[in-house]
């Protein structure tokens, strides 16, 4: 097997890249580079629980698993660079997957590995289709590319949406979407988009409950049912709609809705 899928070359290069402000690193920047070690080992914790479900379901070649293992590791290198939050949100907040992608491309990875880094983060893939070399690549090489892309993307996510379930008293009272939300039932926008399956436009939350919902309407965005269920498995859902549940502005007919298109929702 290829040696750019060994895992000690991989966490060298890992750790070459977290060192790069090694020398007189601040405490700012030491707390978030850790977090962000702490959050790549939980999505390749994660990564590992889908693809022991998937495996249930279909055959996986060791090979695009071994790939897989490699886009989760490399997949927010690029942070390391930013290396706080400061930079974070003033430094192409949004385009570390571009950036992070070419750092892998650079290490020697192929454009699987990398075209999967690259759109880990974005609001779709579909802007993959029209890449030129991903256009040039055969059938095969292309399902790959793409199964990578969704499995990295619903990891990924998945990490964040477990770690807010448990932290959402917290989460909400620092997010500027939740200040000064009152305690309402459902908006009817959010409402239409649920039952369209949509993820809930954040400029469209009026309420306490809107604000709550739109966490839960992120399944929409989810790639493969064994994803689903594992925020289930860790009762993401049943959480968020416990908390809702006991909003008493919330209509039975706005509960329904939510039990019809969240909580019993299938790929």
């Amino acid at each position: 097997m290829n040696n750019n899928f060994s895992l000690t070359k991989a966490t060298e290069i890992f750790l070459k890249h977290y060192n790069i402000w090694s020398e007189n690193i601040s405490k700012e920047v030491l707390t978030y580079n850790t977090h962000k070690i702490r959050h790549v080992l939980w999505v390749l914790e994660t990564w590992r629980n889908i693809i022991i479900k998937l495996k249930e379901n279909q055959t996986i070649a060791n090979e695009t698993i071994k790939r897989a293992e490699m886009t989760f590791i490399f997949h927010d290198l690029w942070r390391f660079y930013q290396n706080d939050k400061q930079r974070v949100l003033l430094n192409s907040e949004f385009e570390h997957g571009d950036e992070s992608a070419k750092i892998t491309k650079e290490e020697g990875y192929d454009d699987k590995v990398v075209w999967a880094i690259k759109y880990h983060n974005k609001y779709s893939i579909e802007k993959l289709f029209l890449e030129p070399d991903y256009l040039k690549m055969n059938e095969e090489d292309k399902n790959e590319t793409v199964f990578l892309a969704k499995l990295i993307r619903d990891a990924d996510k998945l990490q964040n949406m477990i770690y807010d379930t448990f932290n959402i008293e917290n989460i909400i009272k620092l997010d500027p979407y939740a200040k000064d939300l009152p305690k309402w039932d459902l908006s009817q926008d959010i409402l239409d988009d649920l039952k369209n399956h949509l993820q809930v436009n954040r400029n469209n939350i009026k309420t306490l409950s809107d604000y709550y919902v739109s966490n839960l309407s992120r399944i929409y965005d989810i790639n493969f049912q064994e994803s689903i269920d594992m925020l289930k498995y860790y009762w993401y859902f049943k959480k968020i709609y416990n908390i809702i549940d006991a909003i008493p502005e919330v209509t039975k007919s706005s509960k329904d809705v939510l039990v019809e298109h969240i909580l019993n929702y299938k790929k």
